[in-house]
């Protein structure tokens, strides 16, 4: 057999090199070129046009839904309400409902096992399935399998379709550069990436079957062996494919991403240029368009990050930002303060979005997301964090050996009965005191510097439109809830357009003692209240599992619940998420359409989906109602993804 029939690369034969034609199948030439074959069927590089094509259309019409929320929640806040009326506008709802119904549950079967694996709701598993169709629809759609030259034509498609995925996979990883985002209006880091992941399966799939096609194409001729010790664009294929697995299979399973981040961050970074590169050489030229483009989003998303980065945090000092970090007694939380009063002319931030934190003296390389507890107002940036593994648990450990030192110096006695003496006899205690407390807490707190870089997230939607916005969370899930309650009565207070009735929070903790390290923010919430008019009810339920936690009857006068605004109530036991979600639709029913915001783990966001979708199919909503019962929205912001 002649070596020169063949092909020399993984793609196709490159214009003007050899032609081969199979003894009972059409010639295969040019693959990347043109369109369609001689028999009719797609070439492999108009393959990849055809999957754009479909990708843009999505993308189209995601655009398409984001515009009509837009002018949804225009008409809303104009009119100051949140219920359809408009044939056009309930027409609308009614499909809404309908899609919300079908996509938001969890099939309870298949969540045996969510610590190790989780699936997604019924919406995303769809979209999932479907992009997966796509893929193979494309892949085999009019091409015949049964001769050599027929598997070498579906290892060329495969090739095409692989790498023409690569840029979107770059656009959903994206940071700053947020096409996606602006399009689908989907801010969230959660959904961008889930769909991140599944992309990347199914890269890895048309990637899966284009070698064993090819390998099926070579061992026709007895010469796969050879091919493999020879060629070195076959050996640079099977390299980029074991890397590859490494990146999607073996390494981003949930489990290590959730338990070794960091680990799991520097290898993926790592693991992803090496793969480029050898993806690079595997290749033919024609086809690195794909990759150049790649590299070019992963590069612009960088270098934009990387300015604003540098525009917030650097001076001609030196770094602007210094981190106190207090560590919260009887509990396993730190409260961390950034002042920022003046300094960061491109950082405002929304309640509910979140940034991340760069300690270079803990982690030079490593930055993680912490909900910001504080308005844009408040000219500083306040977080409540939890104590885990990695940065948080070095930086806890140093918080708290700062503590013990200061609570165990003359200083610290003194300070304390100072602060004691104005609690009990001076007026100014409001002013004087609380000055003190904030002394005190920067000398018994560790200082350090910080890189902030943010933010991100938030809710794709306008709290504001809906009649009725429900805060479900549980545990720290709080830095992301309580925030989210202040900034809507904020809004409110300053006379802006709202279509807001009823603000209810459903907070869920396993120690009552938890309560107490977002005391002063529930206070905040409270103030904020009171600031608004009556119009605007509110009501806070802190539900705690443990009960054997809370304090008895005189057992502990500074953690009665007493200690609490009027709006807190405190209530025993573990709450039913559908009687709390029935109860807010019936008190949102007159008044419009309700928004439950979920901060918590995979469970709870399940738990409240799952029982959305089946009160929405009970209650008719828009569609068999007359218009009295009225559709619920859910954003969920999920602990990890």
């Amino acid at each position: 057999m002649s070596l020169q029939l063949l092909p020399r690369d993984s793609f196709a034969n490159e214009p003007g090199g050899s032609n081969y034609t199979a003894t009972n199948g059409p010639s295969y030439t040019n693959q990347g070129q043109g369109q369609f074959n001689l028999d009719g069927t797609p070439r492999p590089g108009y393959i990849a046009k055809m999957y754009w094509a479909v990708i843009g259309a999505v993308l189209a019409f995601a655009f398409l839904l984001r515009f009509i929320d837009l002018l949804l929640a225009h008409q809303r806040l104009r009119s100051r309400s949140a219920k359809p009326r408009l044939f056009f506008i309930r027409a609308y709802a009614s499909l809404t409902v309908v899609g919300r119904v079908l996509s938001y549950p969890t099939l309870p079967w298949i969540q045996r096992f969510p610590n190790l694996v989780h699936f997604p709701s019924t919406g995303r598993l769809i979209m999932a399935l479907s992009y997966f169709g796509l893929l193979i629809g494309l892949c085999f759609y009019n091409l015949p399998r049964s001769t050599s030259a027929e598997w070498e034509q579906a290892g060329y498609r495969a090739a095409w379709l692989a790498i023409t995925q690569i840029p979107l996979i770059t656009l959903l990883s994206c940071r700053r550069l947020t096409v996606i985002a602006f399009l689908t209006g989907s801010s969230s880091s959660v959904s961008l990436n889930f769909f991140h992941r599944w992309v990347s399966r199914g890269f890895f799939m048309i990637a899966a079957i284009h070698m064993f096609y090819m390998m099926r194409y070579y061992e026709s001729f007895n010469y796969l062996s050879y091919q493999l010790k020879t060629d070195p664009i076959t050996k640079d294929g099977l390299r980029s494919f074991c890397i590859l697995a490494w990146i999607v299979i073996v390494t981003s399973v949930r489990p290590i991403r959730h338990y070794l981040f960091e680990l799991f961050f520097v290898n993926h970074i790592a693991s992803v240029i090496a793969f480029l590169v050898i993806l690079m050489r595997h290749t033919p030229t024609y086809a690195h368009v794909y990759l150049w483009i790649s590299i070019g989003i992963i590069v612009a998303d960088a270098a934009l990050r990387w300015v604003l980065l540098f525009i917030n945090n650097v001076s001609t000092r030196g770094l602007k930002y210094r981190a106190t970090i207090t560590s919260i007694a009887d509990t396993d939380m730190m409260k961390i303060s950034i002042p920022i009063a003046g300094s960061a002319r491109l950082l405002r931030w929304k309640p509910g979005q979140f940034v991340n934190l760069s300690f270079p003296t803990y982690g030079p390389l490593m930055s993680h997301p912490f909900s910001v507890m504080s308005t844009s107002d408040d000219q500083s940036l306040e977080f409540i964090v939890k104590k885990k593994t990695g940065i948080t648990r070095w930086i806890h450990k140093s918080a708290a050996a700062r503590a013990s030192s200061f609570n165990s110096s003359p200083e610290s006695s003194y300070a304390s009965d100072s602060l004691r003496s104005d609690k009990r006899g001076s007026t100014s205690y409001n002013s004087d005191a609380e000055m003190q407390s904030t002394a005190m807490s920067s000398l018994s707190g560790l200082t350090l510097p910080v890189l902030v870089d943010g933010p991100y997230g938030g809710s794709p939607r306008d709290l504001k439109q809906f009649a009725s916005v429900l805060n479900v969370f549980a545990g720290v899930g709080a830095t992301y809830g309580l925030p989210v309650a202040r900034g809507l009565l904020l809004d409110a207070a300053k006379a802006k357009s709202v279509a807001l009735k009823n603000i209810e929070l459903v907070w869920i903790v396993r120690q009552y003692a938890d309560v107490f390290a977002f005391k002063e923010t529930l206070q905040l919430v409270s103030d904020a209240y009171d600031l608004c008019d009556k119009s605007i009810q509110l009501s806070i339920r802190i539900f705690v599992s443990d009960i054997s936690s809370l304090p008895a009857d005189g057992e502990d006068e500074e953690k009665s619940t007493e200690n609490f605004p009027p709006c807190v109530t405190i209530v025993p036991g573990k709450p039913n998420i559908r009687h709390v979600l029935a109860d807010a639709m019936t008190t949102a029913s007159p008044f419009g359409e309700l928004a439950v915001n979920v901060c918590g783990g995979l469970r709870l966001a399940a738990d409240v989906k799952n029982s959305t979708a089946i009160l929405l199919d009970a209650r008719a909503a828009h569609t068999g109602s007359n218009g009295t019962a009225q559709s619920c929205y859910v954003h969920v912001e999920q602990f990890e993804g």
